[in-house]
């Protein structure tokens, strides 16, 4: 994921100093529209990837509920 990250950032401050020169030639036009158009794939990519961590968190924070509460129970600390 750092990569991509990296990738990104790298991308996205090329494209701002390209859109900020007045000269632009077939290249740079080129250039620029191909970030624009990989915009929704980054979009999508870093989307994806954020359910996925929730989703980690998620099971991680059910394993320690689960593990607590067999602790308490097997301590006599509940009233379950």
């Amino acid at each position: 994921m750092d990569y991509y990250l990296n990738s990104t950032i790298q991308i996205l401050s090329k494209y701002v100093e390209l859109t900020a020169h007045k000269l632009k030639d077939e290249n740079i036009e080129k250039s620029l529209i191909r970030v624009e158009s990989m915009l929704e794939s980054l979009k999508a990519a870093y989307s994806k990837q954020f359910a996925r961590l929730l989703t980690n968190d998620v099971s991680s924070l059910d394993v320690e509920l689960n593990l607590l509460e067999n602790m308490l129970k097997a301590e006599g600390l509940t009233n379950n």
